[in-house]
């Protein structure tokens, strides 16, 4: 809302959503195709300690605790629009979808388990690391 970070939820418009990820996802898809020799691309945040304070992003960061949440939903939305766009069009390759955690999403969406492992409190939030 204070225009410092975009909003990952398009303050909960779901028309606006909808737009916002396709106009994204053809960005996405002309970098990669501009850059065929490469395995990463990154969706990074603001380089300041600053988040969308809209009221679903607080909703999400109440709900998890973080706002990496919100982060990692997105990335794993990409990964998925991702996956069937390259199936579609039948191009063999691997993609990795990185983002910097960092300033509000320092602290991921875990808890411990009794051996000490990390787990993600919410299965939304499994962050698939290829």
């Amino acid at each position: 809302d204070d225009g410092t970070q975009l909003c990952f939820n398009a303050h909960g418009d779901e028309e606006e959503y909808k737009l916002f990820f396709e106009e994204f996802m053809k960005s996405f898809i002309k970098v990669l195709e501009e850059n065929p020799n490469s395995d990463n691309i990154t969706i990074t945040q603001r380089d300041i300690p600053t988040w969308c304070d809209c009221p679903v992003c607080k909703a999400d960061f109440e709900k998890y605790g973080t706002d990496s949440g919100n982060a990692i939903k997105f990335c794993n939305r990409v990964s998925d629009a991702l996956d069937e766009y390259l199936k579609e069009n039948n191009i063999d390759r691997k993609v990795n979808i990185c983002f910097f955690g960092y300033h509000k999403t320092t602290h991921a969406p875990v808890t411990r388990d009794e051996n000490g492992n990390f787990k993600p409190i919410y299965p939304i939030l499994f962050l698939r690391i290829l």
